[in-house]
């Protein structure tokens, strides 16, 4: 019997993807439904942080975070719900575990220290998220993978060319 050059993900990776995407699609859902994360409270959790804030982290809330926070809200909501919904089908985990992770960053180093934590933990998952293919096991990622361009999954495909 011949092991593939790929095994899959273990059960534990499989269940850290579903947990964080679930808890992300989750706190999006609320956040689209209920309105939660407005600009007022970007502006507000960013403006808490400056102090705190190093060199480049301070930098880029100037620059961005705070010259538009109803936009940077809206972007918030949108990427919490969608990426948590890509993550949790294990559909583009790769790609949507990289961009979850830069998500999760900019929560970590601007919201309040009492979810630094959870935020924290959130984001290791998503960073095993992006670093593996944890959708690969009871996921839409092996679908996907046949059926979408490799720069956009994120897989080595067999090359055509001179095979």
């Amino acid at each position: 019997m011949s092991r593939s050059r790929n095994p899959p993900p273990p059960w534990g990776l499989v269940l850290v993807r579903l947990v964080t995407g679930g808890v992300l699609a989750a706190r999006g859902w609320r956040w689209v439904r209920d309105g939660g994360m407005d600009g007022t409270a970007i502006d507000a959790y960013v403006r808490a942080a400056l102090p705190d804030a190093g060199g480049l982290a301070r930098w880029w809330a100037e620059l961005f975070l705070l010259e538009n926070p109803e936009g940077v809200a809206l972007l918030a909501r949108s990427a919490a719900l969608v990426l948590g919904a890509l993550l949790f089908a294990g559909a583009l985990t790769r790609p949507a575990g990289a961009l979850a992770s830069f998500f999760l960053l900019h929560a970590w180093l601007y919201a309040p220290p009492q979810a630094a934590l959870a935020l924290f933990l959130l984001l290791v998952g998503a960073v095993a998220c992006s670093a593996s293919r944890a959708g690969r096991r009871l996921g839409l990622d092996p679908l996907l993978d046949d059926q979408l361009p490799a720069w956009l999954t994120w897989t080595r495909k067999k090359s055509t060319f001179l095979s």
